[in-house]
């Protein structure tokens, strides 16, 4: 079916006078430039974690209108995405692969440590606040209850549950050098680290090799990660638990 007509195409083909056209102005824009940049640190704020457009109308106090535009230009800016359904929640594996997955969480156990296992994952603080809302939604993680410490700590992300008894936990590292000393609270007994691609390089590979740790490259695993899916967040954890067994 062709499509429907523009104002444009129905006009006569005839040339008009130019004094006879009329010039469509674009509408002006909803609200001050002040209101509106207050809205779009808003929407930046809440959407470090997905939200429906429900949600966002609901959680900002300023004209639906208004907050429809702002959000229009934070998307096409590139500011702000778009996430499918299926990516909002996902199981850690597929159910045949949990045997091979306790497997390797099992050889993962060290002494003197009580289990589970963990694994680190490093990130800036501002990348650990994306991971921890994508690790919330993996259907296999218990996941903590108390909102995480504002300053850059370590703070535990989730306990993926394997079945049989077997489970792993996820430790979040932000790698703040002020905070390097809480560092150690995470590493010791840790399986292995793996580093996201802005995490501080040096002082990091530093303490892991002092406590010899297995470090792995985030990027150099998976190539570039959205931290935002859960999907992606178990394949990396995948991944790192293949590489912390030796397989």
């Amino acid at each position: 079916m062709p499509p429907p007509p523009t104002l444009r195409a129905a006009e006569s083909t005839a040339p008009k006078p130019e004094a006879t056209r009329s010039p469509t102005a674009p509408p002006p824009s909803l609200g001050e430039p002040t209101e509106r940049a207050l809205v779009a640190e808003k929407l930046t704020a809440l959407l470090q974690m997905p939200h429906n457009l429900d949600e966002l109308l609901d959680e900002i106090g300023a004209p639906d209108l208004l907050i429809l535009e702002v959000l229009m230009e934070l998307t096409e800016a590139g500011k702000i995405r778009r996430i499918s359904l299926a990516d909002l929640t996902t199981p850690f594996a597929p159910p045949e692969h949990f045997p091979v997955l306790r497997s390797l969480v099992t050889r993962l156990s060290r002494p003197g440590f009580a289990p589970p296992p963990h694994l680190v994952i490093a990130a800036s603080a501002r990348r650990m606040t994306m991971l921890s809302h994508a690790v919330r939604r993996i259907a296999d993680a218990n996941v903590p209850a108390e909102p995480p410490p504002h300053a850059a700590l370590p703070r535990p992300l989730g306990v993926i549950r394997l079945g049989d008894g077997v489970e792993l936990a996820l430790i979040g590292l932000p790698t703040e050098e002020s905070f390097a000393p809480t560092w150690a609270l995470a590493l010791h007994g840790a399986a292995a680290v793996v580093r996201l691609g802005d995490a501080r390089e040096d002082a990091l590979a530093a303490h892991c090799e002092a406590l010899e740790l297995l470090l792995l490259d985030a990027e150099a695993m998976m190539g570039p990660l959205d931290l935002a899916s859960p999907g992606q967040i178990t394949l990396l954890v995948r991944a790192a638990l293949e590489a912390a067994a030796g397989v």
